[in-house]
């Protein structure tokens, strides 16, 4: 069975970036576009919001479902 996943990426540093599962049923331009929408929205409901105890339950409530995740080093890729 495959599970896509999706990278959501922190502007702050890596240690704020979390790895969620897609829900059921959404390609992932409408996941990536549904996650966009329930932070933005976590983040007006509360300006002091954080990923455990506004942002997770957000995205969990549509069928997402946080990975644990070990974040390796970077590497450059070759120019293809």
């Amino acid at each position: 069975m495959n599970t896509q996943v999706m990278l959501l990426r922190s502007d702050v540093d890596d240690s704020h970036s979390h790895v969620v599962t897609l829900p059921p049923g959404l390609g992932a331009a409408q996941a990536a576009h549904l996650a966009g929408e329930l932070i933005a929205q976590a983040q007006r409901a509360n300006p002091d919001f954080t990923w455990d105890d506004d942002v997770a339950p957000a995205l969990a409530a549509h069928g997402f479902a946080t990975v644990p995740h070990v974040l390796g080093p970077t590497w450059d890729s070759p120019a293809e």
